[in-house]
Protein backbone atom coordinates (compact mmCIF):
# COMPACT_ATOMS: atom_id res chain seq x y z
CA UNK A 1 0.00 0.00 0.00
CA UNK A 2 1.21 3.36 -0.69
CA UNK A 3 1.85 5.93 2.11
CA UNK A 4 -0.17 8.47 0.26
CA UNK A 5 -3.61 5.87 0.75
CA UNK A 6 -2.11 5.32 4.02
CA UNK A 7 -2.03 9.34 4.57
CA UNK A 8 -5.35 9.44 3.11
CA UNK A 9 -7.26 6.53 5.25
CA UNK A 10 -5.61 8.12 8.63
CA UNK A 11 -6.79 11.79 7.76
CA UNK A 12 -10.44 10.38 7.27
CA UNK A 13 -10.17 8.40 10.20
CA UNK A 14 -9.11 11.63 11.97
CA UNK A 15 -11.75 13.14 10.43
CA UNK A 16 -14.74 10.52 11.20
CA UNK A 17 -13.55 10.52 15.21
CA UNK A 18 -14.17 13.89 15.17
CA UNK A 19 -17.34 14.11 13.71
CA UNK A 20 -18.48 11.32 15.95
CA UNK A 21 -17.73 13.31 19.17
CA UNK A 22 -18.91 16.75 18.04
CA UNK A 23 -21.30 16.21 14.75
CA UNK A 24 -19.78 17.90 12.45
CA UNK A 25 -16.31 19.35 11.05
CA UNK A 26 -15.49 15.46 9.41
CA UNK A 27 -15.22 17.86 5.55
CA UNK A 28 -13.73 20.74 7.38
CA UNK A 29 -10.67 18.54 8.71
CA UNK A 30 -10.56 16.27 5.42
CA UNK A 31 -11.21 18.72 2.69
CA UNK A 32 -8.12 20.73 3.30
CA UNK A 33 -5.60 17.62 3.46
CA UNK A 34 -7.41 15.75 0.75
CA UNK A 35 -7.23 18.54 -1.36
CA UNK A 36 -3.31 19.04 -1.55
CA UNK A 37 -3.06 15.15 -1.73
CA UNK A 38 -5.33 14.18 -4.36
CA UNK A 39 -6.83 17.79 -5.56
CA UNK A 40 -9.97 19.63 -4.92
CA UNK A 41 -12.55 18.47 -6.69
CA UNK A 42 -11.47 14.43 -5.16
CA UNK A 43 -11.29 16.19 -2.47
CA UNK A 44 -14.62 17.29 -1.66
CA UNK A 45 -16.30 14.66 -3.10
CA UNK A 46 -14.70 12.47 -1.43
CA UNK A 47 -15.19 14.24 1.61
CA UNK A 48 -19.48 14.90 0.73
CA UNK A 49 -19.60 11.40 0.02
CA UNK A 50 -18.52 10.38 3.12
CA UNK A 51 -20.12 13.19 5.47
CA UNK A 52 -23.29 11.86 3.78
CA UNK A 53 -22.85 8.37 5.10
CA UNK A 54 -22.09 9.29 8.57
CA UNK A 55 -25.44 11.25 8.06
CA UNK A 56 -28.10 8.68 6.66
CA UNK A 57 -26.01 6.20 9.30
CA UNK A 58 -27.40 9.00 12.34
CA UNK A 59 -30.42 9.90 10.53
CA UNK A 60 -32.48 7.86 12.01
CA UNK A 61 -31.74 8.72 15.48
CA UNK A 62 -32.22 12.33 14.68
CA UNK A 63 -34.72 12.81 12.94
CA UNK A 64 -37.65 13.03 15.85
CA UNK A 65 -35.07 15.22 18.01
CA UNK A 66 -34.43 17.74 15.48
CA UNK A 67 -36.43 20.98 15.38
CA UNK A 68 -38.28 20.92 11.33
CA UNK A 69 -38.14 24.87 11.09
CA UNK A 70 -34.74 25.28 11.86
CA UNK A 71 -34.05 23.25 9.16
CA UNK A 72 -35.60 25.03 6.50
CA UNK A 73 -34.24 27.86 7.59
CA UNK A 74 -30.71 26.66 7.09
CA UNK A 75 -31.78 24.71 4.13
CA UNK A 76 -32.78 27.48 1.95
CA UNK A 77 -29.30 29.42 1.62
CA UNK A 78 -27.51 26.07 1.45
CA UNK A 79 -29.87 25.46 -1.89
CA UNK A 80 -28.57 28.86 -3.12
CA UNK A 81 -25.08 28.59 -2.35
CA UNK A 82 -24.37 25.15 -2.77
CA UNK A 83 -24.55 25.14 -6.35
CA UNK A 84 -22.39 28.08 -6.57
CA UNK A 85 -19.73 26.44 -4.27
CA UNK A 86 -19.59 23.51 -7.16
CA UNK A 87 -19.83 26.05 -10.11
CA UNK A 88 -16.25 27.50 -8.16
CA UNK A 89 -14.90 24.20 -7.49
CA UNK A 90 -15.49 22.99 -11.03
CA UNK A 91 -14.23 26.23 -12.97
CA UNK A 92 -11.26 27.68 -10.49
CA UNK A 93 -8.14 26.98 -10.92
CA UNK A 94 -7.42 23.66 -8.81
CA UNK A 95 -3.94 25.93 -7.25
CA UNK A 96 -6.22 28.18 -6.37
CA UNK A 97 -9.00 26.03 -5.11
CA UNK A 98 -6.29 24.10 -2.83
CA UNK A 99 -5.38 27.48 -1.34
CA UNK A 100 -8.87 28.55 -0.62
CA UNK A 101 -9.81 24.73 0.46
CA UNK A 102 -7.04 25.56 2.84
CA UNK A 103 -7.35 28.22 3.99
CA UNK A 104 -11.39 28.53 4.91
CA UNK A 105 -11.45 26.45 8.06
CA UNK A 106 -8.42 28.58 9.28
CA UNK A 107 -10.33 31.90 8.50
CA UNK A 108 -13.49 30.05 10.03
CA UNK A 109 -12.25 28.92 13.28
CA UNK A 110 -10.34 32.42 13.53
CA UNK A 111 -13.27 34.26 13.01
CA UNK A 112 -14.67 32.07 15.92
CA UNK A 113 -12.22 32.54 18.15
CA UNK A 114 -12.55 36.64 17.93
CA UNK A 115 -16.47 36.17 18.24
CA UNK A 116 -15.89 34.05 21.55
CA UNK A 117 -13.27 36.31 22.84
CA UNK A 118 -15.21 39.54 22.31
CA UNK A 119 -18.65 38.17 24.02
CA UNK A 120 -18.81 38.66 27.39
CA UNK A 121 -18.29 35.32 29.32
CA UNK A 122 -20.93 34.09 31.51
CA UNK A 123 -18.83 31.75 33.64
CA UNK A 124 -19.17 28.34 32.19
CA UNK A 125 -18.28 26.58 28.98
Amino acid sequence: MEMQHLLVGGVVMLAGFMRGITGFGGAALMAPVLSAMLGPVQAVVMALTLETAAALIMFPDAWPRFNRRVLLYLTIPACVTVPIGGYLLVNVDAFIMRKVIAALPFFLVLHAAVALAASPSSGSI
